[in-house]
């Protein structure tokens, strides 16, 4: 009897491909100039809101895997808050963007 791989476990369980998922130092080469200390202020503020929250794994201490797709999201939330002192709901921005083709 075959035994699934890692990847089709991974895609039954979450339904996101494992490509999807990056770690930090995979994810600041995908942004070309993004220094780690940024990338490290990022992942705290998102770690503040329950629904970027979802896109940051932290299985050990050491090892940090962050959702692309959910990354992207929340750099573009960000950008549309920059200078609102009453930023917008979060999970209002995520379902407005559910059919954006950007997140691809």
């Amino acid at each position: 009897m075959l035994q699934p791989t890692i990847e089709q476990l991974a895609y039954a369980v979450e339904k996101v491909p494992v490509e999807e998922w990056y770690r930090r130092d995979e994810l600041q080469k995908k942004f070309v100039g993004l220094k780690p200390s940024t990338l490290t202020v990022y992942i705290n503020e998102m770690d503040e809101y329950p629904e970027f929250s979802q896109g940051i794994l932290r299985p050990t201490t050491n090892v940090t895997y962050i959702h692309k797709r959910l990354f992207l999201a929340y750099l573009r939330w960000k950008d549309d808050n920059k200078f609102k002192r009453n930023k917008s709901d979060p999970g209002n921005y995520l379902k407005g963007l559910n059919d954006e083709k950007w997140l691809l």
